[in-house]
């Protein structure tokens, strides 16, 4: 059997891509072949259109480890084989090196990006969550995916599964009879028990609300079916704004105020559910003012609480706000000018946590804040002439009328005079009372 190298040339002429390849790991010969126990394979199954692996991996956190390259066309099953591409019928889509154990594993398909495509837990002894181990070691059929769970059956490798499970073959050890001379092999057929399709149920934690260039945070809890199924489901999220997530728990960023609309879908082989929220993302209604001494005031001017969680104020120094900030409606947080603002004038700017501006002091009226001169003295802002050290300059010494020589001018209702000129005072005499 020769190893088939796949070459795929592929041109995007304004095409989008794939945002969900739907891909799964569909058939596991843990057990190896009639002809090798180390002829084992995984067969992968493409429910989508072509898609490009290069950088994917598939691993067990064991013995496997396997980085693929290639071209997995749509709809469409490829083979992985250990060692040789005599571990199966066919071609080899890809021959790797590794094993898998017989005692069970996870078996993991990871996308470049780290996002997982697909997980199958194999359970103790491979039993996939049951009681019974799925897959012959002796017969050597295969562990298949089929829409109703896992079920043993002769290996199908690059072909369709199988959808009814091998018989179950018994060997009656038991001692023989009297009349009896042999000791006989049974073959008990059983049915296979159908797997109750229980219904998919997807509870999704997405906020209420949430701001402009606010981060957000979604996740979901899966229930209504066995936990190594919800172990193995596929999500894609799509947050009403033209952009999505195929990751479990993910987060997002809303660019414009106004009410979206969530929705995420969850598969597994024919298993799936739809599920959907509304988010209203609120803008950020702030403004920035200063007070009489010229600090600088972060005011919410929004009838709602705004969370500023890594908002930055920025001045001569740079002030960024710890997680779990909350500024009350009406509200104002008070900024001292010496941590932000050295001197009188600064521009002080508040940014979101992604880096746009919010608010500015350039787009306050600085007319009542006007340096101010007095005596020939300069005051910075209107509350420095109540300064103490600076009332000096507006104290004017008092002055006696009784104390001027004849050079002195005396002041008085606009008029100057000379003090010879002044009506005398009278000569009391100390007898007479004043």
């Amino acid at each position: 059997m020769r190893l088939a190298l796949l070459c795929s040339f592929s041109i995007f002429v304004l095409l989008p891509t794939n945002a969900l390849a739907d891909i799964e790991i569909s058939e596991i010969a843990w057990m190896g072949t009639t002809v090798s126990t180390d002829d084992e394979w995984i067969e992968l199954y493409n429910n989508g259109s072509d898609e490009i692996v290069d950088g994917w991996t598939l691993t067990d956190g064991l013995k496997l480890n396997i980085l693929l390259t290639g071209t997995i066309p749509g709809q469409s099953y490829v083979v992985m084989e250990r060692t040789s591409d005599e571990s199966a019928p066919g071609t080899a889509f890809f021959v790797y090196t590794g094993a898998l154990v017989n005692s069970g594993a996870t078996v993991t398909l990871t996308r470049s990006d780290n996002s997982i495509e697909d997980t199958v837990y194999g359970g103790e002894n491979w039993n996939f969550g049951g009681t019974e181990t799925v897959g012959n070691n002796t017969t050597k059929d295969t562990a298949q995916r089929t829409n109703n769970g896992w079920i043993t059956a002769p290996g199908t490798p690059g072909r369709a599964n199988a959808i009814v499970a091998s018989p179950t073959i018994t060997t009656d050890t038991s001692s023989p009879s009297p009349s009896s001379k042999t000791s006989k092999s049974s073959v008990k057929t059983e049915t296979p028990k159908p797997v109750v399709k229980d219904s998919l149920q997807l509870s999704l934690i997405v906020p209420s609300t949430a701001y402009v260039n606010q981060t957000v945070g979604f996740d979901v809890t899966a229930s209504g079916i066995d936990s190594l199924l919800i172990g193995s489901l596929r999500y894609y999220w799509n947050f009403g704004d033209l952009d999505a997530s195929n990751k479990k728990k993910t987060t997002h960023v809303y660019t414009y105020p106004g009410t979206y609309v969530v929705t995420l879908y969850a598969s597994l082989t024919h298993k799936d559910q739809t599920a959907r929220r509304e988010i209203t993302v609120l803008p950020v209604i702030a403004s920035l003012s200063k007070n009489s001494v010229g600090d600088i005031q972060i005011n919410n001017d929004s009838p709602y609480e705004l969370d500023l969680s890594n908002y930055t104020l920025l001045g001569s120094t740079e002030i960024k706000f710890p997680p779990r900030t909350v500024l009350l409606s009406r509200s104002t947080i008070t900024v001292p000018k010496v941590r932000v603002a050295g001197v009188w004038g600064q521009t002080v700017t508040l940014y979101d946590a992604k880096g746009v501006k919010v608010a500015s002091t350039a787009d306050i009226n600085e007319s009542d804040f006007t340096p101010e001169f007095v005596d020939g003295d300069f005051f910075e802002s209107p509350a420095e002439l109540t300064d103490p050290e600076n009332l000096s300059a507006l104290y004017i010494e008092p002055v006696s009328q009784f104390d001027f020589s004849d050079e002195d001018l005396v002041t008085n209702n606009s008029n100057t005079i000379d003090q010879n000129q002044a009506t005398p005072e009278p000569n009391l005499d100390e007898s007479e009372g004043l």
